[in-house]
């Protein structure tokens, strides 16, 4: 368990495993900035069965409370192959949670655990301009914004375009001083 301030990222357990792919597929849950791809229940269930959702290149946590109150998810994959780099993602399941600062801090733990657990010098994320919420996650972080990846998801109906930021290694550890 990766233990923060007010929260803690944990492993997906078995018993997990439906509640976490019913949030995924709930696309009005997710919200606007988010691509609206649903998972088949056997291929989420096999992926569970073979890597825990947690390997060295792709992994997905549960962002929970003291009380391991599932709050949100994390996750982290190889942005391309040939990258020296992790790009990370997170949601905050309840609406009503959103903008307390919970993806903030479990954006913050997973970044420094991967830092310290992988050989990689950048982390990243990407995000849909207009998403002030996910903005201020990579702000508050230290994540630099890099440019625009035109066109370059289908989301809502729509092509649209991805802000990429990005956070380096020496940055991270200067920020732990």
């Amino acid at each position: 368990m990766i233990r923060g301030r007010s929260i803690a990222l944990r492993v997906v357990r078995e018993s997990d495993v439906i509640t976490v792919l019913e949030l995924e597929n709930d696309l009005e849950r997710r919200g606007d900035f988010v691509p609206n791809r649903l998972r088949p229940e056997p291929v989420y269930r096999k992926e569970f069965q073979e890597t825990g959702f947690l390997t060295e290149e792709t992994g997905k946590l549960l962002i929970v409370d003291g009380e391991d109150h599932l709050l949100g998810t994390v996750g982290y994959f190889r942005p391309v192959y040939y990258m020296d780099a992790l790009e990370i993602g997170y949601s905050v399941t309840d609406p009503a949670l959103r903008g307390k600062g919970i993806a903030t801090e479990a954006a913050g733990l997973l970044a420094g655990w991967l830092f310290k657990t992988r050989k990689i010098d950048r982390v990243q994320l990407t995000l849909i301009p207009g998403n002030a919420a996910s903005r201020r996650v990579a702000e508050k972080n230290g994540f630099q914004l890099e440019g625009v990846l035109r066109r370059a998801v289908f989301a809502q109906g729509k092509s649209v375009d991805l802000e990429i930021w990005s956070l380096l290694r020496e940055e991270w550890e200067a920020s732990q001083g």
